[in-house]
């Protein structure tokens, strides 16, 4: 009878620990499917490698003719060729507001009538018009205000650069990097499949972007702007 009851107490024990290795095998496999959150500096190292991408891109006389060959001047071109673009001098942390409601009023240069007009469209309509703005919606719309480079929004839109990283974020945010010679370059992060999407967009501004110039910058549309310490 002991017998017995040992060996019971024995195939319980193994049970139980079959279904303990079984939770913890299944943990593991739900952590390397859905992989873990990126840290700061994995997105600083991210957004680095989309600059140097876009470094390599510029200097690439080829596709300078492949991509501008419309273009007849191209003079603000040499703006942005730079040896730096691995070295920043500063990196700013920006986030997107709550809301868009700044945006609009921009979108629709605090027209009253024009806003009325939006706010009185179909709400399934509005939505998609809300839907489409995001990071590069607003990054686009800062080029065309503060570009002061000849044919330097033709170059941003052309090299920009997407990039995809292991990892995951919560939601889309990014890193604006400056650099002593170089253009400034903005890293716009978003989840993507359970990956990372980078998108790298040069900002034509010869202006040194300092950390109060920034948020004067992108406060505008209640972006949320931090420095960045590595």
């Amino acid at each position: 009878m002991n017998i017995k009851k040992e060996n019971k107490i024995k195939n319980l024990n193994i049970t139980q620990n079959i279904k303990i290795i079984g939770l913890y095998l299944l943990c593991i496999l739900m952590f390397l499917l859905t992989g873990c959150n990126a840290s700061k500096t994995d997105l600083y190292n991210y957004g680095l490698k989309a600059a140097t991408l876009m470094e390599e891109m510029i200097k690439n006389e080829d596709l300078k003719d492949l991509l501008l060959s419309y273009s007849s001047s191209n003079s603000g071109f040499d703006n942005f060729i730079a040896n730096d673009y691995d070295s920043p001098t500063n990196t700013y942390k920006i986030e997107l507001p709550e809301n868009y409601q700044k945006y609009i009023n921009i979108r629709f240069q605090d027209t009253p009538e024009l806003i009325e007009k939006f706010n009185n469209l179909p709400e399934h309509i509005k939505n998609q018009l809300l839907n489409s703005i995001n990071f590069q919606t607003i990054v686009l719309n800062i080029i065309i205000e503060y570009c002061d480079i000849v044919d330097g929004i033709d170059i941003a839109i052309n090299y920009t650069t997407n990039l995809i990283f292991d990892g995951k974020i919560e939601k889309e945010t990014a890193y604006l990097y400056t650099f002593e010679t170089g253009q400034p370059i903005i890293v716009i992060f978003k989840p993507f499949e359970n990956k990372i999407q980078a998108t790298g967009i040069f900002i034509p501004i010869q202006e040194v972007l300092t950390l109060s110039g920034t948020r004067e910058i992108f406060e505008i549309y209640d972006c949320f702007v931090e420095k960045l310490e590595i």
